[in-house]
């Protein structure tokens, strides 16, 4: 199970000046961005809106969460990290006529605005993402079986005893 955290500060702000800049009107919406961390996640990055029980129980309209898999995301060159956060706060949109924010579900994860700007840099950042992600599992997953192979040999040895 996936534990989440407060984001660290550092990750927070570079997420702020990337939507500043390719986002700007993100900002002028007045929406309540949180921000969070996660030790386990199968994307990089992930924008989710609140349920309505949690907008009730928090007493807010409406939340949006940034929630990013700082582990894998750190690996990242500085470039990379602000391509994947534009890409995925590009998925937020707002209607101005219902005062309503939706979360744009694509194919693969990537915007369209995000890759006519960047195009090629994007997708490698991107795929750059999932490798790290891929990395990272399979480091835990040797760790686990090697983990098991001690216990197992330490077992071993104190029946001999």
């Amino acid at each position: 199970m996936a534990n989440y955290y407060p984001m660290s500060n550092e990750l927070q702000e570079l997420v702020d000046d990337t939507m500043a800049k390719d986002n700007p009107y993100l900002h002028t919406k007045g929406l309540d961005f949180v921000y969070l961390g996660v030790d386990k996640q199968s994307n990089i990055i992930q924008i989710t809106k609140s349920s309505p029980l949690l907008n009730y129980i928090a007493n807010k309209e409406e939340m949006i969460f940034v929630i990013i898999y700082e582990e894998a995301f750190e690996k990242l060159e500085l470039d990379q990290q602000k391509l994947i956060i534009a890409n995925a706060l590009n998925n937020i949109e707002y209607n101005d006529e219902t005062d309503k924010t939706t979360i744009k579900k694509g194919g693969c994860g990537l915007d369209e605005g995000v890759y006519l700007r960047y195009r090629e840099k994007v997708v490698l950042s991107i795929f750059a993402g999932d490798h790290v992600i891929r990395q990272i599992e399979e480091a835990k997953k040797e760790e686990k079986k090697n983990s098991k192979k001690g216990k197992k040999n330490d077992s071993i040895y104190r029946g001999q005893e």
